[in-house]
């Protein structure tokens, strides 16, 4: 389905509802997902919380990461106590 079709399907669906207190319920929505989709979550996190996530991506990148299988095996001890 084209961007498009799902937006004139919207439309549609909109054009038919007539409950003033519905819509802008729906326009609040709208509204807030909006200015959420348009945030970028890097702005809020601290120097620290930046330095660990490139910390993590660059051990990502240099394929220094342990598998979940992996990891489960190197702390199953921990986990019985």
């Amino acid at each position: 389905m084209t961007v498009k079709t799902i937006k004139t399907e919207i439309y549609k669906l909109i054009d038919d509802i007539d409950d003033k207190r519905m819509l802008s319920m729906l326009k609040e929505e709208i509204q807030t997902y909006a200015a959420i989709s348009q945030a970028d979550i890097l702005d809020d996190l601290t120097e620290a919380q930046l330095q660990q996530l490139q910390l993590s991506i660059d051990e990502a990148e240099k394929k220094e990461i342990t598998s979940l299988k992996g990891f489960k095996k190197l702390t199953a001890r921990w986990r019985t106590k």
